[in-house]
């Protein structure tokens, strides 16, 4: 199986222990699954500012020992830029974050995670896994 980057979404819905994201996420083998370093620095600025940083950290680290963390290095820095001239010639652009989720997963010829397909989807080359979030009842 391709092996699949998770997005800072599925990431952020594992961290509030989503059921159905564990649910979702078992359609991959767990060795499948990986962690860019982009990626765990989205969740780690966002747990800054959460109501009880200490347990979202550890949360943070636990599922970083599980997946692992990949580093972004010189290739995945190219395939990024790549994707941010494409998409912004064409009038296109995506947060620069997705775009350096992009490029790594590229580089690598990984697919990418997320609740986000609308997106990633406008990328070239670029596998999708589309992760739905539950719906959120209004009070």
């Amino acid at each position: 199986m391709t092996p699949v980057l998770l997005d800072a979404g599925v990431l952020i819905d594992l961290i509030r222990d989503c059921p159905r994201a564990r649910e979702w996420l078992q359609r991959f083998p767990k060795s499948a699954c990986k962690l860019s370093c982009i990626t765990t620095f989205e969740v780690w600025s966002g747990a800054r500012f959460a109501r009880e940083p200490a347990q979202e950290e550890a949360t943070i680290r636990h599922l970083i020992r599980m997946f692992g963390e990949e580093a972004f290095d010189g290739p995945a820095a190219e395939a990024a830029a790549r994707v941010r001239q494409e998409l912004e010639s064409a009038g296109a652009a995506i947060g620069p974050f997705d775009a350096l989720l992009a490029g790594h997963a590229l580089a690598r010829n990984w697919a990418v995670a997320t609740a986000n397909a609308r997106e990633f989807r406008r990328i070239k080359g670029l596998q999708v896994h589309e992760w739905t979030r539950p719906t959120r009842r209004r009070r």
